[in-house]
């Protein structure tokens, strides 16, 4: 039987507590129902019930850590220093919508062969973003040098 993550895990919450209170031939009822409701490995719903709410410390990197089994951790959203400014963003949208919305590795291709060309066509719109973006471009990759 296929139960979404958060129906295991109410299932296991009020298993646990059950589990714990049983006998042996009790215990063995409830992990047989357990098992079969879960798909959970036999070993693997042992360890699960037992553990279900419990608090343990365990010692990270020399720090105390406090751990309750079963009770997901928050996610962290990992953040990224902007690579491009505002200005380069635009610019680079632009391109992008002028190219069809092209993929990134495409758009990689393209933007080598054409930009060239299109800093000569500075008259549109897409050449003043295009020198933008070249010039944004050699920035990074040179670090700040002027090379031609």
């Amino acid at each position: 039987m296929g139960l979404k993550m958060s129906s295991r895990r109410d299932l296991t919450e009020q298993d646990a507590r059950r589990y714990r209170r049983a006998g042996k031939k009790e215990k063995g009822r409830i992990l047989d129902q357990f098992v079969k409701s879960t798909g959970y490995k036999r070993k693997y719903a042992i360890h699960l019930l037992n553990w279900w709410g419990r608090t343990r410390v365990v010692r990270i990197d020399g720090k105390l850590v406090k751990l309750v089994v079963g009770r997901p951790r928050p996610a962290q959203r990992r953040v990224r220093p902007r690579r491009y400014d505002e200005e380069v963003l635009a610019a680079l949208k632009l391109i992008w919508y002028v190219f069809d919305c092209m993929c990134g590795k495409r758009l990689v291709v393209v933007l080598r062969t054409m930009l060239p060309t299109g800093q000569r066509q500075s008259s549109s719109g897409t050449g003043l973003a295009s020198g933008v973006v070249m010039e944004e471009t050699r920035r990074q990759r040179y670090g700040g040098r002027e090379f031609e």
